[in-house]
C-alpha cells in the first residue's frame, strides 16, 4: 500500500526532473576538478559534493568515472568545431584552425585541455583508454576531413603544435609566448599549419 500523499508524490516527481537538470552541474563540477586534480586525484564523491548531488546520480548518468571524464572533456563538441573549420569552403583553412584554437578552444575549453594533460601526465595507467577515446572522437573526425593516406599523422601534428602552445602560453605562462597577441601568433603559426593541412602525401 502506498502511504505517500499526492503532495509527497509530486515532490518526488519534481525531484526526478531536477535530477535530470543536474547532469550539466555534474559535468561542470567534473570538468573543474579534473582540470585541477587530474583523473586519479578526482573522486566521484568529490564531484558529487561540488555539484550538490547524491553520488548515486553520477553512476546513474555516467556509469563509470572514465565515462564521466570522457564526457566532461567535450571531445565530440571540439571535434565538430574542428571538422567544420577543416571543411570550410573558402578562406585560409590554416588561419581558421589557428584562430579556432587560440580564440575559442583555448578559452572556452581550457579546463578540458588542462584536465586531459594532467591525466596523461599523472595517470599513465589510464592513457590507453584515453588514447582510444581521442582516436575515435578527435583524430578520426579530423582525418576524415583532411583525407589522404597520412591524414591521421597530419591531424596529430596540428594537435601537437597547438597543445604545445596551450602548455607554454596558458598552463605554464612562459614568456614571451604567454603575452604575445593572438594576431602575432597566427602569423607565425599559419605557414606551419598550412604545411600539415595542405601538403599530405599522394595516395
Amino acid at each position: 500500500m502506498n502511504n505517500r500523499t499526492p503532495a509527497a508524490r509530486g515532490e518526488r516527481s519534481r525531484g526526478r526532473r531536477l535530477a535530470g537538470d543536474s547532469r550539466g552541474d555534474i559535468l561542470g563540477a567534473a570538468r573543474a576538478l579534473f582540470a585541477s586534480r587530474g583523473y586519479r586525484g578526482t573522486t566521484t564523491r568529490a564531484v558529487a559534493e561540488r555539484a550538490g548531488v547524491d553520488v548515486a546520480l553520477i553512476h546513474h548518468f555516467f556509469g563509470t568515472k572514465m565515462r564521466l571524464f570522457a564526457e566532461s572533456l567535450e571531445l565530440a563538441r571540439i571535434a565538430g568545431r574542428l571538422s567544420e573549420q577543416l571543411a570550410a569552403p573558402s578562406g585560409d583553412v590554416a588561419e581558421g584552425v589557428a584562430r579556432l584554437y587560440l580564440e575559442t578552444l583555448f578559452t572556452e575549453h581550457r579546463d578540458t585541455f588542462a584536465g586531459l594533460l594532467r591525466t596523461v601526465l599523472g595517470s599513465p595507467d589510464d592513457v590507453p583508454e584515453l588514447r582510444r577515446i581521442m582516436g575515435e572522437q578527435i583524430v578520426g573526425v579530423a582525418s576524415r576531413s583532411l583525407g589522404g593516406p597520412d591524414a591521421a599523422l597530419r591531424a596529430e601534428l596540428v594537435a601537437a603544435q597547438m597543445i604545445g602552445i596551450l602548455v607554454l602560453r596558458h598552463l605554464v605562462g612562459v614568456e614571451p609566448i604567454a603575452t604575445t597577441s593572438n594576431e602575432a601568433l597566427v602569423r607565425y603559426l599559419v605557414p606551419a599549419l598550412r604545411t600539415y593541412l595542405e601538403h599530405g602525401e599522394e595516395a
